[in-house]
């Protein structure tokens, strides 16, 4: 028989033996209102709306050699044919009841309802228009009938959409692009079964459509006139002439996927490996694209288009591109279908970024025009051979070094490069705009008629085997080192040094594209001085220094969003620069025009520079002299500074921040504590918990935290790179706060102890000038840190003129002074926010006070 796919707008108005005869009746039969999602048939009953023993009747068709129905008895079991079977696990061979529509909600597959309106549109469509595609099972499996036999009787049909099937259409009106352009469903079905055969069974494994990624661009409309016209003889003429419009020109390009089986006239190019399954180790059909292209005029070009927007290909990592093509074929001298007037075209590939579309103006382009000169072998070798190219990458990207794309940036610029298989230079490269081969959002293949083309072109080109060589197996390099210096406790000195290659990676690690790569260098050195070591130890003071300068450099192995290779990343190019005191040239303008005209990565490094600064001082409180304690032991202080500079080819940007914190220790040097009920230890009758109870006066701990001080200044700038942009200097951004504290903890009595815990929060941020550089220490009374109006006063929650007016209600209102509001309610000048704590803890042990005294 003969196996048939249907595929398009297939009716869905299906035979139900048990409704009108076993046949379609034009009625949508459905358990479920699709629209309201009401049940119609809540039994379950099937499509005919009958459960058995309740009316259900039916008829079976006999087609020898003409159709008609025959009746079940209605005792049969299921007249109506459509009990629901539950399909067995594994079995091949199964019984019509797993399409069964009665009872089919309790199977396996947990169907909920039944329904002939498959695509959910809440009407019964009706209308048969499609493709249909024939696959003989009992004929020889070829070419033919694009058939390709595998293994245990399998067979694999690739039947091609355009070409492959019949329209089946009563009205006459469709064409194939249409059909499958509105496709909605395909059905599949067996027919034409031999003489006194009453059945068959087919096995499908899968049914895919596949085609290529490749799109067409739009018709080109130049070459006819679009609408209809009018015309005069002349200016004073007011009968109008009737200019009938051009009939629609039928220049057209379409992209198929060709292979051997489906073409024998396909010829694989030689350059192609011919590639096996891996599974079977049998040969895979190997396939090309094909651009046929048709009725195009002189100066046209048509084009397909590939889009990789969701998945940008780097190229950057190889070394060459190869592209196998393959000339329309009779155009060649020996051809039986010699056509003199084709093939004057050229066949382009274009590799670009953005979004593809026809407002696209980033992209390299290789192109050549088709030659058929040579006489046609049994194999088309040379067919392929002088049409075919490989093109070094690095070819592309120098295009970018041509002097007039460097004083035009953008600009179209093309070259001629050697193409080895006709040995002379017909091979043309060109950039327009700035693509980038890091990152190819699209691929363009495109046919150019000569614009000197005596007649319209037609022909077909074939488009094999795109492929990526000379991956980059490049070994990188990675080196580390670190010295330590101890002066016995007196000075520290420590450094480390680490270079890592753009291409160095770890066994854990993907190796990264060179758009992606950049050698880096880190390094630090730290100082660390104990001044009080000049000092005898029995004072107990504490006086820390630290310095430490660390560095962060990165140059990128390409120039930033571009393809440009790049000098200058090596360890042995990166020490000469430090050593020759050169590490940058960004800041010195003859060295960074220098670097850009030599593609040196310096100019194009990212730096990243810190240093700091921290010292402290402490004593331990060991004095018994008052002034001693008051002056040296209970104040301790820390003081940090530091700056970070960022440097980059777009911005610089610069942080420089300092911190003092002043703390005071009001706790006692020693804490007293008393047992004023001691003397009752011997009273017999009095519980020891009574005799042991102390008393503490004084709290354990009071640390103030008098003035914790940390001002911060950011700054960026960005830098113009083009003619067009211009220098942008963001403002600088202050972070200025100053807190004040409070640390408490007293146990006065031993079952009981408290604690409170204050912070207070100021911003200084609008007063950040007071604050800065030289004003830090000023002593005015309005600037600095020791500012009576400023750090030492309350807040003013008034206008200019101290008052405000405060309304009582709608017809009175009061003057209300406000110049003491802070100092009433202790709210600081410019505070921020304010935090406080407070713990209570009684810890009592009933055994103390149960156990009486031993007198």
């Amino acid at each position: 028989g003969i196996l048939y796919a249907d595929l398009g707008r297939v009716s869905e108005d299906i035979s139900v033996a048990g409704l009108n005869s076993g046949k379609p009746d034009g009625r949508l039969e459905s358990e479920v209102n699709v629209n309201s999602g009401d049940y119609v048939n809540r039994r379950d009953a099937g499509l005919d709306g009958y459960a058995d023993g309740q009316g259900e009747s039916g008829v079976r068709w006999e087609c020898k050699p003409t159709c008609y129905a025959i009746p079940f008895n209605p005792d049969y079991r299921d007249p109506g044919q459509d009990d629901y079977t539950a399909p067995s696990a594994g079995a091949t061979d199964e019984p019509p009841g797993v399409n069964g529509t009665e009872g089919n909600d309790k199977g396996s597959q947990g169907t909920l309802f039944d329904t002939e309106d498959l695509d959910r549109s809440g009407t019964l469509d009706t209308l048969n228009r499609y493709l249909r595609f024939p696959m003989p099972l009992d004929s020889a499996c070829t070419a033919r009938y694009y058939c390709e036999e595998l293994r245990n009787g399998w067979r694999k049909y690739q039947i091609p959409l355009y070409g492959g099937g019949k329209i089946i259409d009563p009205s006459n009106t469709e064409t194939e692009k249409s059909l499958l352009t509105n496709a909605k469903l395909m059905r599949l079905w067996v027919g034409h079964l031999p003489p006194r055969v009453a059945k068959t069974e087919v096995l499908l494994a899968r049914v895919n459509l596949v085609g290529n990624a490749w799109e067409e661009g739009n018709r080109n409309t130049n070459y006819e006139i679009d609408a209809n016209r009018f015309g005069s003889g002349d200016l004073g003429d007011t009968a109008f002439i009737r200019v009938p419009p051009d009939p629609r020109d039928s220049n057209n390009l379409r992209v198929d996927v060709v292979n051997k089986q489906e073409e024998p006239g396909y010829l694989q190019s030689p350059n192609t490996p011919r590639e096996k399954d891996s599974r079977t180790n049998e040969p895979l059909p190997e396939r090309a694209l094909v651009l046929r292209y048709d009725n195009l005029h002189a100066g046209e070009a048509v084009q397909a288009t590939r889009l990789l927007s969701s998945d940008p290909k780097d190229l950057t990592q190889y070394a060459r591109l190869s592209l196998a093509v393959h000339a329309d074929s009779n155009s060649a001298l020996n051809s039986l279908n010699y056509r003199p007037g084709q093939n004057q075209v050229s066949f382009g590939l274009q590799l670009g970024r953005d979004r593809g579309d026809g407002n696209s103006k980033d992209f390299y382009e290789i192109r050549i025009h088709m030659d058929s000169s040579a006489l046609i072998d049994p194999e088309q070798t040379q067919l392929w051979l002088r049409n075919s190219f490989t093109v070094s990458l690095s070819d592309l990207t120098d295009l970018k070094n041509d002097p007039l794309y460097r004083a035009f940036g953008g600009r179209f610029v093309s070259h001629s490069v050697l193409h080895s298989g006709r040995n002379d230079s017909s091979l043309t490269l060109s950039v327009t705009g700035d693509p980038n081969l890091g990152r190819i959002d699209w691929m363009r293949l495109v046919i150019y008629v000569d614009s000197n083309a005596t007649e319209r072109q037609s022909g077909e080109i074939w488009v094999n085997d795109l492929r990526l060589e000379g991956v980059d197996k490049a070994w990188g390099t990675a080196l580390r080192s670190h010295i330590q210096m101890d002066f016995a406790d007196f000075i520290n000195v420590s450094g480390n040094l680490q270079y890592r290659s753009g291409d160095f990676t770890t066994l854990t690690e993907s190796k990264k594209t060179p758009a992606n790569s950049a050698s880096r260098v880190d390094y630090n050195t730290n100082l660390s001085l104990y001044a009080n070591k000049f000092m005898p130890d029995a004072w107990g003071v504490s006086i820390p220094l630290s310095v430490t300068y660390s560095g962060d450099l990165q140059r990128p192995f390409t120039r930033p969003s571009s393809d440009l290779t790049l000098g200058g990343t090596g360890l042995t190019d990166m020490a000469g620069d430090l050593l020759s005191g050169k590490l940058s040239s960004i800041h010195d303008p003859e060295d960074s025009l220098s670097d850009i005209e030599n593609r040196y990565a310096r100019v194009y490094q990212t730096l990243n520079i810190t240093k700091t600064f921290s010292a402290s001082y402490s004593k331990s409180m060991s004095s018994d002299n008052f002034f001693t304690r008051a002056l040296l032991e209970r104040p301790s202080l820390e003081y940090q500074y530091g700056r970070t500079d960022h440097t980059d080819y777009y911005q610089d940007a610069n942080t420089r921040s300092y911190r003092f914190k002043l703390r005071y220790n009001l706790s006692p040097k020693s804490n007293a504590s008393y047992k004023p009920l001691g003397f009752s230890d011997k009273w017999k009758y009095v519980p020891d918990g009574v005799s042991g109870v102390e008393v503490t006066p004084l709290p354990d701990k009071i640390n103030l935290v008098l003035a914790d001080y940390s001002f911060v200044r950011s700054a960026t700038f960005n830098k113009p790179r083009t003619e067009t942009d211009a220098p942008l200097v963001n403002p600088a951004q202050y972070s200025v706060d100053l807190s004040h504290g409070l640390d408490l903890e007293w146990k006065p009595i031993t079952f009981f102890n408290f604690g409170y815990r204050l912070d207070i929060g100021r911003d200084f941020d609008l007063d950040r000038k007071c604050m800065d550089g030289d004003n830090f220490f000023s002593s005015s009374s309005d600037c600095g840190m020791f500012a009576n109006k400023l750090i030492f006063a309350w807040d003013r929650s008034s206008t200019t003129s101290g008052r405000y007016w405060r309304k009582n209600s709608i017809s009175d209102s009061t003057l209300v002074d406000t110049t003491h509001y802070g100092g009433d309610y202790a709210i600081l000048a410019r505070e921020r926010n304010r935090t406080q704590s407070f713990h209570a803890d009684v810890n009592l042990n009933p055994l103390s006070w149960l156990t009486l005294g031993s007198g």
